[in-house]
């Protein structure tokens, strides 16, 4: 299982430390991404869903909580790397996993990393799976059950076979195409919109869309005609 992971952190001694422990202790864990500043994680963040986030909070160019006012961080696993605790109220209102406090103690660390591992596990039971808030609780969505993905900004809206009302997460549509194409029949076919073969009526363009089994038409960008006609070369 590969766990993906980014450093915010302003001190390049202490982002040394952090790889060195995660590369001895789990080296399962990639970490994608080092940033040092506010602006330069919430670009990062705003395209990429990392699993763990070692946030510093004192940067070059403010605070570390700051980004969080930007980015939504409902589904991310979030460990603090400070060298006081002044801010431990505001982490726990972020469900925050822990503090790291500075010098790192490779104890402390390994506790932290252990219980995220297994909270990812645990979440990770299907894999593939879409995670989404409702008012019941936490539902995992079967990526088989999925017929569409629509943009909206920073959101993306899951329409699923099963639901007459589609589910709405957090995440870019590019976040959720990352998730679903890796290894079940998805593709974008436009910038606002991402399909499951399945749910096609025929693997045909006409008009510039194509019909799914829902009776509705999708349009289908220019520049992606091609590239969709050799997927369905493929899966035939």
């Amino acid at each position: 299982m590969s766990i993906k992971a980014i450093i915010i952190e302003d001190e390049k001694s202490s982002r040394i430390v952090l790889k060195s422990y995660i590369n001895r202790y789990f080296p399962d864990v990639i970490v994608e991404s080092e940033q040092d500043t506010v602006e330069g994680a919430i670009n990062y963040l705003q395209n990429h869903s990392p699993d763990i986030i070692f946030l510093d909070i004192q940067l070059r160019d403010g605070i570390g909580l700051d980004i969080f006012e930007r980015i939504n961080s409902e589904n991310q696993r979030i460990i603090f790397t400070t060298a006081n605790s002044e801010y431990t109220l505001k982490a726990f209102e972020l469900k925050a996993f822990g503090y790291l406090l500075k010098p790192f103690s490779p104890v402390d660390f390994k506790k932290i990393m252990n219980r995220i591992i297994k909270d990812i596990s645990y979440a990770d039971i299907s894999q593939n799976k879409i995670k989404v808030n409702v008012k019941q609780g936490i539902v995992y969505l079967n990526p088989q059950d999925i017929i569409r993905c629509e943009s909206q900004s920073n959101y993306t809206e899951i329409f699923c076979k099963s639901s007459h009302k589609p589910f709405v997460i957090a995440k870019t549509l590019k976040m959720v195409e990352s998730i679903l194409t890796s290894s079940h029949f998805f593709f974008r076919i436009h910038q606002s919109h991402l399909v499951n073969f399945s749910y096609i009526t025929k693997p045909i363009i006409k008009n510039n869309s194509i019909e799914l089994t829902t009776g509705e038409f999708l349009p289908i960008s220019k520049s992606r005609k091609s590239d969709f006609t050799e997927f369905l070369g493929r899966l035939s």
